[in-house]
């Protein structure tokens, strides 16, 4: 599921140490504890667009050339979803929005 993308690293070593613990299905432990990885662009553009408006300093330190002011801005959208966005596709929409 990992390596699918349907859910993150994080949420893989969840599920491992649930099934260590209480054995079952994977996928319903996934769907009982809502740890699929958000990666609808539709769904992730509020949230980046909430994060920008809300990380000022962080959009004009990228905007002056510092990449690494992005991780604000991802570690806003991962604490919005409960780490459960795919990070590369908000790193796209970040680059998307600030390039608009």
């Amino acid at each position: 599921m990992v390596q699918e993308k349907k859910i993150s690293n994080s949420s893989g070593k969840e599920v491992l140490a649930t099934l260590v613990a209480e054995g079952g299905d994977p996928a319903a432990i996934v769907d009982r504890e809502g740890l699929a990885q958000i990666s609808d662009s539709g769904e992730l553009e509020a949230i980046v667009a909430a994060a920008v408006d809300a990380n000022p300093e962080a959009v004009e330190q990228i905007r002056a050339g510092n990449q690494k002011a992005i991780g604000a801005i991802v570690g806003f959208v991962m604490k919005q979803t409960k780490g459960r966005a795919d990070g590369g596709e908000i790193n796209r929409l970040v680059k998307e929005q600030l390039d608009a």
